[in-house]
Order: structure tokens, then C-alpha cells, then sequence
């Protein structure tokens, strides 16, 4: 049986167009941990993984009572992935990585420019070059596609890299013309 979330198939549903999924795919070198989807296009493949982020519910029912610092939620999130998960980087899954985070049940003070500065700080820990890019996306009702977003990569050179035409197709597949570049 599939482990796979709602959020997941949601996510999944929108890349099904553009590439080949295969759903919960084995990989030896996680062992019994596994991540949600194999896409492949034109010969190229990634691993996907999709997460929410989300305050603890006693701060979303305490209307506007903040409790932490801007940030940490979106980084407690991919450090958590990377060091259950991924096993913090220690073996080389040999294909890119692709962490897709759901910033719909976040409060943080600057929403996606927030997320962006965790993201870049998740990035400074040794290993997390493993994961080739992360997504985060909101979604805003009063567009025709709610699904806003950004791909972001590593400054540092990634341990496995898609080509910029996948990247491109992987961009325009979750955030179509909705990309956080253009805000």
C-alpha cells in the first residue's frame, strides 16, 4: 500500500503531465526509508520528496500568538528529511533530489522571502548538496492556478545535477506562470 500523502498526489498530480512517476520507488542506499516519486524525462531522472510545513496547531487556534523564531519551522522541516531520510548526505543516491515544501499551513512573518533565507541556510550544512533543488510554494485562491512558487537551488554545486532543460520542465510543472521569480 502507497504512503504516499494527499499533499504528495496533489504535488505528483501536477508533474504528471511532463514526466514519467513512478510512486515510492526503492532505493537500496535508504534502505527501508523512501521518498515519494521517480520522475523521468527525456532519459533524466530525480527523486522527489514532498513536505508540509506547518505551525503547531495551539499557535494557528491562538489567533496571532507567535512563538518562534522567522525560519525555523522551514528549516527544522528539510533538516529533519535530510538527516532521517537522506541519512544527512552519507551516501551518494546518484540521481538529483528534489524536496518540495508546502508553505500553506505556515504563519511566518514574510512568507515565501523567509522561506528562501531558511532554504539558503539548510544549504550551509555539510552533505545537503545531495539535494540538487527545493521548491516552496503557497497557494494564493484569487489566481486562475493557486499554486505560486520557486525552485530553489544550492550555491554550492550540487552532488547530482539535472540539466537546465529538466529544471526548467520541473519549474514550469509545479509553478507554471506562477513563479515567486516574478513577483
Amino acid at each position: 500500500m502507497l504512503g504516499i500523502s494527499l499533499l504528495s498526489f496533489e504535488v505528483l498530480s501536477r508533474l504528471a503531465p511532463y514526466f514519467k512517476i513512478k510512486p515510492e520507488p526503492v532505493c537500496p542506499k535508504l534502505g527501508q526509508k523512501k521518498l515519494d516519486a521517480l520522475i523521468e524525462y527525456d532519459s533524466e531522472k530525480a527523486m522527489v520528496e514532498v513536505c508540509v510545513v506547518q505551525e503547531r496547531w495551539e499557535e494557528l487556534l491562538a489567533h496571532g500568538f507567535f512563538s518562534y523564531i522567522p525560519g525555523v519551522k522551514v528549516n527544522n522541516v528539510l533538516r529533519n528529511k535530510f538527516e532521517g531520510q537522506l541519512k544527512e548526505g552519507k551516501d551518494d543516491l546518484e540521481i538529483p533530489i528534489l524536496i518540495v515544501l508546502c508553505l500553506d499551513w505556515y504563519m511566518g512573518f514574510t512568507g515565501m522571502l523567509e522561506a528562501e533565507e531558511a532554504i539558503y541556510d539548510f544549504y550551509d550544512i555539510p552533505g545537503t548538496e545531495m539535494v540538487t533543488a527545493i521548491g516552496a510554494y503557497q497557494r494564493h485562491y484569487d489566481k486562475n492556478d493557486p499554486f505560486v512558487g520557486k525552485l530553489y537551488t544550492s550555491c554550492k554545486p550540487p552532488t547530482n545535477k539535472m540539466s537546465p532543460k529538466f529544471r526548467l520542465r520541473l519549474e514550469c510543472a509545479l509553478f507554471g506562470n506562477n513563479s515567486a521569480n516574478e513577483k
